[in-house]
């Protein structure tokens, strides 16, 4: 758990876009809908292997929750001694960048797919150099310059990109703690 937010402090969450949600729900529908719309014939056809597609069905949906659940925001946080990024509704791959480890930061304009292939926990590049990146939508974001490179998987990088929709106020805030 992560410690008390400083009054100089900021917190920004970012959910996904309306159509990303959107699309989870209406998987969600189709599959409830489906399940209950072949669970009939299914039965007609092999009763005894009914409880497969039970299963199979309870855990694909159980997969898609637990996805939505883990992943479905951003929270950004400017403690009094670092920058916590973290993904999801509970602090499960929570990343802190210490502000002593911030060399330089800047809001900038990105572009999601074409750099990153896309939001999330993300190895891309940035003006030309390899950039790690956290996003959930938008294209703004504060790119860090850190004093010591982070690894992520097969990649390496001393520039981070934190998708934030108020990237501006984000770099006051870090600004004002850092002082």
């Amino acid at each position: 758990m992560s410690a008390a937010i400083p009054p100089l402090g900021y917190r920004e969450v970012v959910y996904p876009p309306v159509w990303a949600s959107a699309l989870v729900g209406g998987v969600i529908v189709l599959s409830v809908g489906l399940y209950f719309g072949f669970r009939d014939a299914v039965a007609s056809e092999t009763p005894e292997e009914l409880w497969i597609w039970d299963v199979t069905w309870l855990a694909s949906l159980a997969v898609l929750l637990g996805l939505s659940v883990l992943l479905g925001r951003l929270v950004i946080e400017l403690e009094s001694d670092a920058l916590v990024v973290r993904f999801g509704f509970v602090s499960i791959g929570e990343t802190r960048f210490p502000l002593t480890q911030i060399e330089a930061f800047e809001p900038v304009t990105y572009h999601p797919i074409g750099q990153f292939g896309g939001w999330g926990r993300r190895m891309g590049r940035h003006d030309g150099e390899a950039t790690a990146a956290y996003s959930m939508r938008g294209s703004t974001g504060l790119l860090l310059r850190l004093r010591q490179p982070i690894r992520m998987l097969f990649w390496s990088a001393d520039r981070v990109l934190i998708g934030s929709l108020r990237a501006p106020e984000l770099a006051a805030g870090l600004e004002r703690v850092r002082r």
